[in-house]
C-alpha cells in the first residue's frame, strides 16, 4: 500500500496520485509501511489545490432552495403578508442558496395583496354609492 506524505491517506499500490488530496505518490518501495506523524510538503500539492481539488475539510456548496423560501412561497398564497415578509428575509440571507422561490413568494404575495385590496375596496365604494 502507498501512503500519501501530505495527508497520510492509504492508497492502492497502483495509484500514482492520492485518492484524497491528489498529491503525487512515490513508489511503494521508497515509502515506509506506515505514515509518519510529521507532515511533509509534497512538490506540486499547491498547484493541485490551486487547480480546484478540494481537501476533505472543504464544505460542499449549498444548492437548491432553502426551507424558508419554500415556506414563504406556500404562505404567499395562504397568508400573503407572512409570505411576503419571509420572502424578503430569505432574499436578505447570504447562504449561497437559490433565491428563486423567495423572489416568487414576494411577487405572488404582492399580487395577492393587491387583488385582495381591490376586492375589498370596490364593494365598499359600491355600498357608499348605494347609500347616497
Amino acid at each position: 500500500m502507498k501512503f500519501c506524505e501530505y495527508c497520510k491517506t492509504e492508497n492502492s499500490d497502483y495509484a500514482n496520485y492520492c485518492e484524497n488530496c491528489g498529491a503525487p505518490l512515490k513508489a511503494a518501495e521508497m515509502q515506509e509501511s506506515a505514515p509518519t506523524d510529521s507532515t511533509q510538503n509534497v512538490a506540486g500539492v499547491e498547484t493541485i489545490y490551486a487547480q480546484g481539488v478540494q481537501n476533505e475539510d472543504a464544505k460542499p456548496a449549498k444548492t437548491g432552495a432553502s426551507a424558508l423560501s419554500i415556506v414563504a412561497f406556500v404562505l404567499a398564497f395562504l397568508i400573503p403578508i407572512v409570505g411576503f415578509v419571509l420572502g424578503i428575509i430569505d432574499v436578505a440571507q447570504e447562504d449561497g442558496r437559490s433565491k428563486g422561490f423567495s423572489i416568487a413568494a414576494i411577487c405572488v404575495s404582492a399580487l395577492v395583496i393587491i387583488v385582495l385590496a381591490v376586492a375589498i375596496i370596490i364593494p365598499v365604494f359600491w355600498m357608499i354609492d348605494w347609500l347616497i
